[in-house]
């Protein structure tokens, strides 16, 4: 679909999209990054490169693998532990996606939906889907072989709290381990 076949709000939401995932420089510049690495790149890689923490190369990563220019592969390890992620320039990212996503929109009518239940049976509604896509979640980080440690499960929190557009990480401080997000 051309620019011109869109209506003037359609054109706007895929700018903003375009600029959310690429108007940060330092994002199009692990973007490009990525593009020049066939077998693709890992958040440490790009923490290393740009002098980045690991956590915040992982928040732009994720914010470009959302956006859909990247594409994630979980790379599973010989060795106990959760799977790292690879990121790859997607296969269609010369071209912008129309029409955009429409997230908001679908988190309103989701909204609008649970209002015209009873209060009660729209909070049970809530956390039913919340506890089994939480469940889902934690089935995909848990490791194959071993004990996961405590300061691993909750940095896999943070992970997966990024990977849904939170910027998590986690902080210890002596003996306490605190879930942060940067929004």
């Amino acid at each position: 679909m051309a620019a011109s076949d869109l209506s003037p709000d359609e054109f706007a939401a895929a700018v903003i999209a375009v600029t959310s995932a690429f108007g940060d420089p330092t994002r199009r510049d692990i973007y490009l990054y990525a593009r020049k690495s066939p077998q693709g790149v890992k958040a440490a890689e790009v923490a290393e490169q740009f002098a980045l923490h690991p956590n915040v190369a992982r928040h732009h990563l994720e914010k470009l693998a959302a956006g859909g220019y990247l594409d994630v592969e979980l790379v599973r390890h010989e060795s106990a532990g959760r799977p790292s992620k690879r990121y790859r320039a997607a296969a269609n990212d010369a071209n912008l996606a129309f029409p955009p996503r429409r997230d908001d929109l679908l988190a309103i009518l989701l909204a609008r939906a649970l209002e015209r239940l009873p209060v009660d049976e729209a909070r049970a509604l809530a956390e039913e889907v919340g506890y089994e896509y939480g469940r889902e979640i934690a089935a995909r980080m848990e490791p194959s072989e071993g004990h996961r440690s405590v300061k691993a499960a909750v940095a896999s929190v943070a992970d997966a709290l990024t990977a849904h557009g939170f910027a998590a990480h986690a902080e210890s401080h002596g003996s306490a381990l605190t879930l942060v997000a940067e929004h």
